[in-house]
């Protein structure tokens, strides 16, 4: 059977559903609705040092030797990593030993560390170029690849938002209207921007009384975060929060924010509260510069400071005409564009192509 043009069967390489991150999660969110076949083989070690964690990788590489083997009708493999130095050597064996198998691989890069791709050069990049096909989150990374070699198609995807997400919010979605809720939920690391949030909207409840903050997430600034925002009234911190919770939180809030500098993918709490029908502020950090649309899905910072955060909130403090339109806008297009059926249907179709 030619490997280009079977996908009866799907071998999906990723990490497992059980760790954090988005890619685990689109990996999830897209669980049984593939058309054809499909199997998972989870990677990513979790060895507490250098030594157990080389043990761990090659017994994943023996694991998926036998894979290919044994189960040799999963000829079309989906493979989910990242632009970055440990994903690169991790998976480039990965990839290797499918074209040997002469399987047709399927590359999604997720996650995009450009300071690394900047240096790297295209003798690395060879072995992820032995994919037949590679998405990517931005038509900015689809030239970098270009750039450095790459001569098979680059198909440019979004990531997903579950179907239970999409769900939970309907047209009738009703907010409390004397007190604009901002929300922060994002990992609380430095170069997600809570901490210039923070001072942003501290700054901000000098002129305006009738907002509040809800921050959730866990992270290395978790006891910097708590520190700084003691005692404020109108800052609430919410610690990790998933299912119903998480929910509760896009569902009452009306603005979110995250301004981040990090080496971004598509940050999947994005695409969520536009699912939510909410006013995004945000960064032009990774694939947020190709995607977000700026005055039309939210307002998007090209330099991350405490001051712009604080004028960009401002405006969408007063503007609420204009607030009106931006969360319509993206409740609707997060329906057509980003959900499990659509972006599952993309997918397949392009990978049969």
């Amino acid at each position: 059977m030619n490997r280009l043009n079977s996908f009866e069967k799907i071998l999906i390489l990723s990490p497992p559903f059980s760790s954090s991150g988005g890619v685990s999660s689109f990996i999830y969110a897209l669980k049984g609705s593939w058309a054809g076949s499909e199997r998972y083989f989870f990677r990513g070690n979790t060895g507490s040092n250098t030594r157990t964690r080389f043990l761990l990788m090659m017994k994943e590489y023996l694991l998926f030797f036998f894979e290919c083997i044994s189960f040799s009708g999963y000829n079309t493999i989906l493979i989910n990593t990242s632009m970055g130095k440990k994903a690169m050597m991790r998976d480039s064996i990965f990839i290797l030993m499918a074209a040997i198998f002469q399987k047709k691989i399927i590359l999604f890069i997720h996650g995009w560390d450009d300071n690394y791709f900047s240096m790297v050069s295209k003798n690395k990049c060879w072995f992820f170029f032995l994919s037949d096909k590679i998405f990517v989150l931005s038509n900015e990374f689809k030239s970098r690849l270009e750039g450095k070699g790459y001569r098979k198609e680059i198909v440019v995807e979004t990531t997903v938002v579950e179907n239970d997400f999409i769900k939970f919010f309907d047209n009738n979605n009703q907010k409390e209207k004397n007190l604009i809720r901002v929300l922060f939920l994002a990992r609380l690391e430095p170069q997600k921007g809570v901490m210039l949030l923070i001072e942003a909207f501290k700054h901000l409840t000098k002129k305006h009384k009738n907002i509040a903050l809800d921050i959730a997430g866990s992270g290395s600034l978790e006891k910097e975060v708590k520190a700084n925002i003691m005692n404020h009234p109108n800052i609430i911190f919410h610690g990790l929060v998933t299912g119903k919770r998480k929910l509760e939180l896009f569902k009452k809030a009306h603005i979110y924010v995250l301004p981040t500098s990090y080496g971004e993918g598509m940050p999947i709490s994005v695409l969520e509260a536009m699912a939510a029908g909410l006013v995004v502020i945000t960064s032009s950090a990774g694939a947020l510069r190709d995607f977000f649309i700026d005055g039309v899905m939210g307002f998007k910072m090209e330099d991350v400071s405490a001051a712009k955060l604080e004028e960009l909130l401002e405006l969408a403090l007063n503007e609420k005409e204009k607030g009106t339109e931006i969360s319509r806008f993206n409740y609707d297009y997060a329906r057509e564009n980003v959900t499990v059926e659509k972006v599952s249907s993309r997918l397949q179709r392009e990978i049969l192509r």
